[in-house]
Order: structure tokens, then sequence, then C-alpha cells
């Protein structure tokens, strides 16, 4: 027997599991071990447009719920994940494309908003690393864009 190093509890030596507090063990002494940060998906607000058109849509032709779906599904199907390590951005319908980038390689990060992303309060976090002329990092129209940024500098600054 032996105790678990997350909630101290008595678990049997081979456990990969504890029972108690339900946390994974495999590397739980290990400090190099990726930890989730923060996770989201875009604003609602970022398809405001998208509702918009749907609407006149559904007035003028009855298609709109099409364009509705659509919104549904791209925003379902983009991913913004910040880990202790690594940004990464998954995005697609059909087809998936992933991207990421290690935090101790962006060298800039700035957020863009609109005036209605200023209203409601939603934005891009756009990252940049020293290799590259382009911007390698896209988090677009998540909510409290602010808290994603605050998020990466804070762990880049834990990094160097």
């Amino acid at each position: 027997m032996k105790l678990c190093p997350f909630c101290r509890e008595e678990i049997q030596d081979e456990a990969v599991k504890c029972r108690w507090c339900a946390e994974r063990l495999d590397n739980a002494d290990d400090p190099d071990k990726e930890v989730l940060l923060l996770e989201d998906h875009p604003s609602w607000m970022f398809y405001y447009k998208h509702f918009l058109v749907g609407a006149v849509l559904c007035v003028v032709f009855g298609i709109g719920l099409l364009v509705w779906i659509y919104a549904a599904l791209d925003r379902a199907g983009r991913k913004y994940r910040i880990t202790n390590q690594r940004v990464t951005v998954k995005k697609g319908i059909f087809s998936k494309e992933t991207s990421e980038v290690s935090i101790i390689d962006l060298k800039n990060v700035l957020i863009r908003q609109s005036l209605a992303g200023r209203i409601f309060n939603y934005g891009d976090v756009i990252g940049g690393t020293a290799g590259t002329a382009g911007n390698e990092m896209m988090i677009e129209g998540v909510h409290k864009p602010s808290r994603f940024m605050d998020t990466i500098a804070k762990q880049k600054s834990v990094l160097t």
C-alpha cells in the first residue's frame, strides 16, 4: 500500500488511478508533466454576423437555418488550449487543422478586437515567434481575450 500524492489516501501499489480523487498516478512526481491551464471555444458573439444573415435568409428564403447550423458546427470544431508548455489551436468541421506553438518560443502576443468585439468582450489573440515573419498562433473570437493573453504571459514568465 502507498499514499496518493494528490489526496494522501491509501491506495494499492499497482494503482494507475486513485480511487478516491480519480487522479492518474503515472508521472505524478514528474515536474515536466503537461498541465492544462485554459481551454475554450470561440464566443457565440463571434458568430453574430452568421446569426443576422441567417435571420434575414429565414425571412426571405427560409434557408437561414443552414447558416445557423454552419455557425454551430464551426464553433464546435474550434478548440483552443493552453498548457504549461504549449498553445494548441484546433479547427475544422470535416477536415482538421492543428497548430501548436511552444510558449517559450512565443516572442509577442497581441489582442485584436473590432468594435463589436470591444462591446461584447471577444476578440483574437495573435502570437508570433522570432523564426517567422508572420503570426504562428491565431486564437479567433475567444471570450475575454485578455484571459488568454495573461495566461500565456504568466506561464512564459514561469518558464524563463
